[in-house]
């Protein structure tokens, strides 16, 4: 399959600013491009269904790593070529088996992955499908710091340096709290810091009481290992909160913006008495601004950071469960690499909140299914 493309040109006047305001009232102008590639899947079906929310990027750029939870492989797609590659094959069970229910894979150094399922329990593996060793993260460093039955941990993350420091969200389900853990496994230890940032998520949080059962949904929470930095951030705000170099303690960055709200302000009814008024309390949360992690653009040292407000049409004919809205009000925050803001504005050329996205070449790669098809738009940005 060959690749396409189309150009749209926006020329747009924004307002830039820095946390200390310094910047604020500048009006800059900027330059977006986009163009739609679609990938060679080489005679394969590739996964889609996750939206690729199992894929890592190699540390060059050059290849995206695609988790197909149906063979258990990982598609190694080629972004410059815009074609699959080869798949590595894994085992599901046995010696080397990876295990049932895969949350997350990357890549631990250039000869292996971290294939990581429910509560941290996960191993390192070599790519020809060999266990290196076993890794229950929720169990590792002394007694005092492992989990208790009331703690969940999740959402690991870990650089691709070798150096087997790897970093997930402890939930305390007993008291409601959530705090960032830092494991380094080669000196057993696992620390902890409280995260007071999650908190701010309740409000928007609804939940259906059916006898002894209990369903929730609420904002995303966001860890993230970017341009070397482990950053914390929520949905409900602009707020990120970034691991300092010691590892013990979280720098707290706020930002001002003239164009977009900074949080979440409703105020809404968070114990319901039905699924239909649970999703569609959360489909109103989503009217509301939404903030996804930054994304690390090494070419041009910066981060970016979608946000979005949804927009529902009355008579939508969607399934209660689905939340997502039927449009969306798309916005795009800049800033440099030490997280001092440097632009943001209207992205125009989107109108729902994307997908899967990374930067790479300096343009900004949103994963988009293209009538079942692996493609992507690229969103240029002249700044």
């Amino acid at each position: 399959m060959s690749k396409f493309g189309f150009l749209i040109l926006l020329l747009l006047i924004v307002g830039c600013g820095s946390p200390d305001k310094e910047n604020l009232g500048q009006e800059m102008q900027l330059t977006f491009s986009v163009d739609t590639v679609l990938v060679d899947p080489a005679e394969e079906i590739l996964f889609l269904n996750r939206w690729l929310s199992q894929s890592f990027l190699s540390p060059d750029r050059t290849y995206l790593y695609n988790f197909n939870a149906q063979d258990y492989s990982l598609e190694k797609i080629d972004l410059n070529q815009l074609r699959l590659m080869e798949k590595f094959f894994f085992e599901k069970e046995g010696p080397n088996g990876i295990g049932e229910r895969i949350s997350t894979v990357f890549q631990v150094n250039s000869d292996s992955l971290y294939f990581g399922g429910y509560n941290g329990i996960g191993g390192i593996y070599t790519w020809e499908g060999n266990k290196v060793m076993d890794l229950p993260l929720n169990e590792w460093g002394d007694s005092t710091a492992q989990l208790s039955s009331k703690e969940q941990l999740g959402g690991i993350k870990g650089f691709p340096n070798g150096e087997m420091i790897f970093y997930g969200m402890v939930t305390i389900f007993d008291r409601d709290e959530t705090e960032l853990a830092t494991i380094d496994v080669n000196n057993a230890d696992f620390n902890r810091i409280p995260l007071p940032l999650m908190d701010r998520t309740k409000p928007f949080r609804v939940t259906f009481t059916d006898g002894p059962a209990k369903s929730s949904i609420g904002p995303v929470s966001y860890l993230v290992t970017e341009g070397k930095k482990v950053i914390l951030s929520t949905a409900v705000s602009n707020d990120l909160y970034v691991l300092d170099e010691v590892g013990d303690s979280l720098h707290h960055f706020s930002f001002d913006s003239q164009i977009m709200p900074i949080e979440k302000e409703g105020k809404y009814r968070n114990e319901v008495s039905s699924e239909e008024e649970m999703y569609a309390i959360y489909r109103a949360i989503n009217e509301e601004i939404n903030y996804f992690a930054p994304i690390w653009d090494p070419e041009k040292e910066r981060f970016y950071r979608f946000s979005y407000i949804g927009e529902n049409d009355s008579d939508s004919e969607k399934p209660i469960f689905d939340v997502s809205p039927d449009r969306s009000i798309v916005y795009l925050t800049i800033y440099d690499k030490n997280l001092v803001q440097i632009g943001e504005s209207l992205v125009p050329a989107l109108d729902r909140a994307p997908a899967r996205h990374f930067a790479k070449d300096g343009k900004i790669w949103i994963f988009e299914n293209i009538e079942d098809e692996l493609g992507f738009l690229r969103l240029s940005i002249d700044l």
